[in-house]
């Protein structure tokens, strides 16, 4: 009898909870239909979240390519100073960067115990332990991320999961009328709507470049896990992580130049942020001289930067340590450079023929350039010279 009581209040706090996420999702669309504005509806959004799934900590990411990174956009139950300034990483073993990689809902009972996630800055100052988030999607590509974020151990059911994805879907529907009303308003003049045509173009053609990236990631990381070896499972990975650094620049093309150009310095700096999120206790720099260049040059450095700071994380240090990233875009004759500077024990000799080494050489000869490696004191310096950009 005492079984069937609880089993019935089971079902009934369930039936409630279906309720209350059903009234929120209609009280959302109802605000959607008045046509807000986007700040005041993302302000809404997160308090109306909150309530839903009784969680005082609710924010909305949005991506930002050009930045590389995921500002909080709106959120309640934050720290003074949080809401539109702080950032969080894209990485693959950041949830959110995860979510919006892969498009789609992450959740995590235990963070802190995760091997798989690194918690954040963020989320550690704030007591974070389990967290839910959903990708926003608006034009065919993420816009964003809807994260609910509990400082007390939570089981996220399927209702849940359902309700985080049909808000965060609401929220796209919402970003993409604004971003679709912008452009008309943009489009007034005939040379206007000329040039807003031709970006539209290009935008479908990058976003469908990053959603392929996206589905050969998710590929990648289900295979990760199928995996029995360990070696296995970390070749994969690192699969992953090039090809992420690659989707970054792709994400940083600029649709004015027909998406042929990079800014290098913005590129690299994008990349040195992810990888300082895989060590708390090796720390990067990185001093980048702006250039913009081709994406067939961008990409090489990129991935050479990549692979030089892996290593580095590998197998330079046994404790805390300091990497240091620095690029120089040459002018005139004078050759543009790339270096990776560690102070870490070194890495021993230099293995010819070795997967990492042949990559960085074959990357190198893809723009003619050459490659130094160093071995002073203490610590490992290579660098990559190569003539300046057409």
């Amino acid at each position: 009898m005492a079984k069937a009581s609880a089993e019935a209040g089971a079902a009934s706090g369930e039936l409630e909870c279906l309720r209350v996420y059903s009234q929120i999702v209609a009280d959302l669309s109802r605000l959607a239909a008045t046509d807000p504005d986007l700040t005041e509806f993302l302000r809404q959004v997160v308090h109306q979240v909150a309530r839903a799934v009784d969680i005082d900590r609710i924010k909305i990411l949005r991506y930002r390519p050009d930045h590389g990174d995921l500002l909080v956009e709106s959120g309640v139950g934050w720290k003074e100073g949080v809401v539109g300034k702080a950032t969080l990483s894209v990485g693959l073993t950041s949830p959110p960067g995860r979510s919006i990689q892969i498009g789609k809902v992450i959740a995590i009972e235990n963070l802190p115990a995760s091997t798989e996630y690194r918690r954040s800055g963020l989320l550690a100052d704030h007591d974070i332990v389990s967290l839910i988030n959903a990708p926003v999607t608006a034009e065919g590509h993420c816009w964003g991320v809807l994260e609910a974020d509990s400082r007390e151990p939570r089981r996220f059911s399927l209702d849940t999961e359902r309700f985080m994805e049909t808000v965060a879907n609401l929220v796209g529907a919402m970003v993409q009328r604004k971003e679709f009303e912008g452009r008309v308003v943009e489009a007034h003049a005939e040379a206007a709507r000329e040039l807003a045509r031709r970006e539209v173009l290009l935008r479908e053609m990058q976003h469908r470049v990053k959603n392929n990236f996206q589905l050969i990631v998710s590929l990648l990381l289900l295979q990760s896990n199928r995996a029995e070896q360990d070696g296995e499972k970390k070749a994969l990975q690192s699969v992953a992580d090039r090809i992420t650094a690659i989707a970054l620049a792709h994400d940083q093309l600029d649709p004015r130049q027909g998406l042929r150009t990079v800014d290098v310095s913005t590129y690299l700096g994008a990349i040195c942020r992810e990888m300082a999120d895989l060590s708390d206790d090796v720390a990067i720099e990185a001093d980048l001289e702006p250039a913009v260049m081709t994406i067939d040059t961008a990409v090489p450095l990129g991935l050479i930067t990549n692979e030089l700071i892996t290593n580095a994380l590998k197998h330079a240090f046994d404790g805390p340590g300091n990497i240091r990233v620095e690029f120089r875009a040459g002018a005139g004759i004078r050759e543009s450079t790339l270096a990776v500077i560690d102070d870490g024990k070194g890495m021993g000799p230099e293995r010819p023929g070795s997967f990492g080494t042949s990559l960085i050489e074959a990357l190198a000869a893809q723009v003619r350039g050459r490659v130094d490696l160093e071995r002073p004191g203490r610590g490992t310096a290579v660098r990559l010279f190569f003539p300046p950009s057409d």
